[in-house]
């Protein structure tokens, strides 16, 4: 599972916000997104809190950390193992 620091450092990049928006990377607006980054199943008018915000962001790390787990066969520190997870997702 990833770090403390990692998860830290993910938050503060993606940024929390609570209330859906259009993704600000794609030319028609969608998907749209919310808390940190989060996409699955979110539509227009959702709104969140900051708990579920962070349980959705740790559900999503899990498909990064799936990844790192199935291709990466050298042991990580905890440090190079966030990064890598951060990397992914």
């Amino acid at each position: 599972m990833i770090n403390t620091e990692a998860l830290k450092l993910i938050k503060d990049f993606e940024g929390l916000v609570l209330t859906a928006y259009p993704d600000p990377g794609s030319k028609n607006g969608l998907p749209w997104t919310v808390g940190y980054g989060h996409t699955k199943g979110v539509k227009k008018g959702d709104k969140i809190t900051a708990t579920q915000a962070e349980a959705f962001l740790i559900q999503d790390l899990k498909q990064s950390e799936e990844v790192i787990k199935k291709y990466v066969k050298i042991e990580l520190n905890d440090n190079q193992y966030g990064a890598l997870v951060s990397l992914i997702h």
